[in-house]
């Protein structure tokens, strides 16, 4: 099953990446070898580089939008320090 991601930063280009890495994780699963290993590796890492560097960009713009939109601005802080609800497990 696949799930949507529903952050506003996540743009094409991680989706690309996310793939990759994910086929790059098939391949070293399937083979076990150490130089997939080193694919997989080198996959993830490009991902997570592409990760922080697009929700950077998008922290930027937010930021450079906040005079003119307030409310996005705001929004989006509000979303980013919501405090979780605690989920109590039965004993």
């Amino acid at each position: 099953t696949t799930r949507k991601n529903h952050k506003k930063w996540f743009n094409q280009r991680c989706a690309r990446s996310k793939d990759h890495k994910d086929l790059m994780w098939i391949r070293y699963k399937r083979h076990g070898s150490d130089a997939a290993r080193t694919r997989f590796n080198e996959a993830r890492n490009i991902h997570t580089r592409i990760i922080r560097e697009a929700e950077k960009n998008f922290e930027k713009d937010m930021i450079d939008k906040s005079e003119k939109e307030p409310k996005l601005f705001y929004d989006y802080i509000k979303s980013k320090t919501k405090k979780k609800k605690n989920i109590s497990l039965p004993s």
